[in-house]
């Protein structure tokens, strides 16, 4: 074999080689680029247009229902006190309105298939069902005080005795479940998760933990709200 054919083989062995070097280069860096990109959609989905789209509306409602208890809370104590800047109808007025789009049906569909339970819907849909019926209650005291022209003061102070306790009771409830949603939050920034791998994510020892806490509450809450139902029928 002549000098040029050794060089000419050495120089094609070479290229080879880089060839091999650069296509398998190329292929792990394309590799790694869609399963980074696996991992943000992943994460948009259950994160992003998932747990975090729930917490935002149970915080806005609570925000909404807190609001709306203190401005009746105020009008009733006008009342009790017979105060002159006692104005039913400029309370009614600044109430908010509480809409239900938490039929968030498929942001809890997400978060349902990630713990595999569907306590957590059960639980939020129980609580949030609470706040709306509670707000539109302050509806109809306002509107009651707005159509009556004198008072019994201890009716007064039972009724704001009344909706203090079911607005502590729906912000503890409510402040559980954005605990619930917080840690979920929590487990998916520190995860790294691809669509293969979500039926896996309730199996992770703190997400059954999280989940046994939730039907555990749930359990008490819709016993609670059943054993009412029935003493108010």
């Amino acid at each position: 074999m002549s000098v040029i054919e050794v060089h000419f083989y050495k120089a094609l062995i070479t290229g080879a080689i880089s060839l091999g070097v650069v296509y398998f280069a190329a292929k792990l860096a394309l590799s790694s680029f869609f399963k980074q990109k696996e991992f943000e959609i992943v994460r948009d989905r259950y994160l992003f247009d998932g747990v975090d789209r729930i917490r935002a509306y149970n915080i806005q409602i609570m925000v909404d229902y807190n609001w709306n208890f203190i401005q009746v809370n105020k009008c009733l104590a006008k009342a009790y006190h017979n105060e002159k800047s006692y104005d039913p109808q400029f309370c009614l007025d600044s109430l908010r309105k509480i809409e239900d789009i938490n039929s968030c049906g498929l942001e809890y569909t997400r978060v349902t298939r990630l713990l595999g339970d569907e306590s957590l819907w059960k639980l939020n849909d129980l609580v949030t069902g609470n706040i709306i019926a509670q707000s539109d209650y302050l509806v109809r005291i306002v509107e009651t005080l707005r159509h009556t022209d004198s008072y019994i003061p201890s009716a007064l102070l039972a009724l704001k005795e009344e909706i203090e306790g079911h607005q502590k009771e729906l912000n503890v409830q409510v402040g559980c479940i954005t605990g619930f949603l917080t840690e979920i939050t929590d487990l998916l920034e520190e995860t790294k998760m691809e669509f293969s791998s979500i039926k896996r994510f309730s199996e992770d020892v703190t997400v059954s933990e999280l989940t046994d806490n939730v039907r555990l509450l749930w359990a008490t809450e819709s016993q609670k709200y059943n054993n009412q139902n029935q003493a108010d029928a």
